[in-house]
Parts: C-alpha cells; structure tokens; sequence
C-alpha cells in the first residue's frame, strides 16, 4: 500500500464508514452467501481461525496473490473485516455499490490521501479487524514481494495487534490476467498473532513476510 506524506494523527475520518457500519446485516448477508459460493467452487477450508483474536483491533496481513483474495479471506474471519481497494473498483456499476455496502474504504492509489489511512486508523481505534495486503498490489509470480510500511504507519498509530496469514490456491484459481475464477482447491491459513511492537522492532516487517510466507507455501520475492 503507498504512503501518503503528512502527519495522520489529523487525517480526515470517512463519514460513510458510520453508515456502512449501519449496514451490519448486509455485510453479513454477503458473506453468507460468498462463504457458500466458495465452500463448492474452491473447496474452501482455512486453519488456525483460533488466532484472531475475540476482541480488540487487529490487523490480518495476507499474501495478495488474485482479486479472489479479500473475499477468501472475510469469510473465514469470524469477525467483520474492512479493507482498502483501489478507487477504480468503486467507478464499476453494481460491483461499486456492492463494495461500500459491505464498508470497503477506497483509495487512489496513484495519489494515496490521507483520508483513506485516516479511515482505517479511526476503524482500529473502535477496536475493528482490518484485512490487509501488505504488498500493495497483487504478485505477478506467486511469490510474495516486499511488504510497504503503510503497515508501519497503521501500527504507529493504532498498536493493533497483527495476525500473519498465508492464501493458498487463489493464484492458480484467478491470476493476474484472468477473466474467470477456475474450480481450484482454496485455504486460509492463520499464524500465531504479533504484537504491534514486534512488528515494529527492526526487521520485525521483513520476519512477518517471511511468516506469510511460510503459511501460504510460497517463496519470497527480491
């Protein structure tokens, strides 16, 4: 994720996010309905849901291998999860309307602002779960490429705690490219949860990839 410039200790709160809250029963319909869709088309299974913890801010930090990724991901949190996405995806008739009606916060990624990041600091300070992708975009190979310190900038200001997560099989099922998701086997899998400081300590954000990595079995980029 790209780093905006300028102190966040300000930054602007999306107004929609108390509406979005207010849509809880649509968020939860949607997940229903995607967790059965991937249960029979992905075969879905995830391990170590044990990991998230029960209350509290958290952030999920996952490898982002395909477009399949964040709904792979929220159906098996047992908690509501937020997420970033690029504001192109929000332009896109029902597909837009759908996005923020389950609380997705937008960004541009050409010029990152501070209300985005706002957003999900004001998300983790009530105590929320963020689903994020600490990449930035999605791999072209599979393997994990280095982790951006947008990561860095949320735990600074949250002390969130985090939890590592590995994606297994989205690439094969939808990868860069793809027009269609493939009936290919899909599993989540947690690691044991982090402290912001960990995170935080030097080389702590390499040694969380490195984590990732091991949980969803693949290598590490340059």
């Amino acid at each position: 994720m790209e780093t905006p410039t300028g102190s966040l200790a300000d930054a602007p709160r999306a107004p929609a996010l108390a509406t979005a809250r207010g849509y809880y029963w649509f968020y939860t319909l949607s997940r229903a309905i995607c967790w059965a869709v991937c249960k029979l088309w992905f075969r879905h299974g995830a391990t170590g849901v044990h990991n998230i913890p029960k209350t509290g801010p958290v952030v999920l930090a996952c490898n982002h291998a395909s477009h399949l990724d964040p709904v792979l991901l929220g159906t098996m949190v047992p908690r509501r999860c937020w997420y970033l996405a690029r504001v192109g995806l929000g332009r896109i008739p029902l597909l837009g309307r759908w996005m923020r009606g389950v609380g997705i916060v937008f960004i541009d990624r050409k010029s990152p602002g501070r209300h985005s990041l706002g957003s999900l600091i004001s998300l983790l300070e009530t105590g929320e779960v963020v689903g994020m992708f600490p990449e930035g975009t999605r791999t072209q190979d599979g393997r994990i490429t280095p982790f951006e310190r947008g990561l860095i900038l949320l735990l600074k200001k949250s002390q969130a705690r985090v939890v590592p997560v590995g994606l297994r099989g989205s690439f094969a099922a939808l990868p860069p490219g793809g027009l269609f998701p493939k009936p290919r086997r899909c599993s989540v899998h947690f690691g044991p949860v982090w402290t912001a400081d960990e995170v935080l300590a030097e080389g702590g954000l390499e040694s969380l990839r490195q984590s990732v990595a091991e949980l969803s079995g693949v290598e590490l980029a340059e």
